[in-house]
């Protein structure tokens, strides 16, 4: 069985960050806080996904026929994981999504990007859903075989970019 393991830092922009949503450039620094993404090879032909900081445990997901994701969770634990299905989606139409059949756990970690206060957990606002998405993505595609998509990282920045 194969285990795939990535890990991507999240960001703090530091000048320019509403301006970059109208194009302009900004300053960007990457901070010691990681999404992590472990994806096992699982027997059978359905997928589970777990989150426990996002509270999702053992999803089950199942690749259909015409290779994309199919979710068999509760209407709350699918909506939990969009961003997941997003990813999913545009690696199919990349040609990098696991095929249909093929069974795999996968093990996402975004805690690093919450902090325990007083008034409970809080999100830090260090770019968790990008660094997901990249540690997904690049993490699915080493998966499927497909690692020498991600070499090029000029072009792979700009699928990723495109998938979130």
């Amino acid at each position: 069985m194969m285990d795939v393991l990535a890990s991507t830092p999240g960001k703090m922009v530091l000048l320019g960050d509403y301006a970059v949503l109208e194009g302009a450039p900004a300053l960007v620094m990457g901070v010691n806080r990681h999404a992590k993404v472990r994806i096992s090879a699982k027997a059978g032909g359905v997928a589970e996904v777990m989150a426990p900081d996002m509270n999702v445990s053992q999803v089950p997901l199942r690749i259909g026929a015409d290779g994309l994701p199919e979710w068999l969770g509760t209407a709350e634990q699918n909506d939990k994981l969009r961003l997941v299905d997003q990813v999913l989606r545009g690696l199919h139409a990349e040609g990098l999504a696991p095929p249909p059949g093929r069974g795999f756990s996968l093990q996402l970690d975004t805690s690093e990007f919450f902090d325990m206060g007083a008034d409970g957990r809080s999100k830090l606002g260090l770019g968790s859903s990008a660094a997901l998405t990249v540690a997904l993505a690049s993490a699915v595609a080493v998966f499927v075989g497909r690692g020498a998509a991600t070499a090029n990282r000029r072009v792979w920045l700009e699928h990723l970019l495109q998938l979130h």
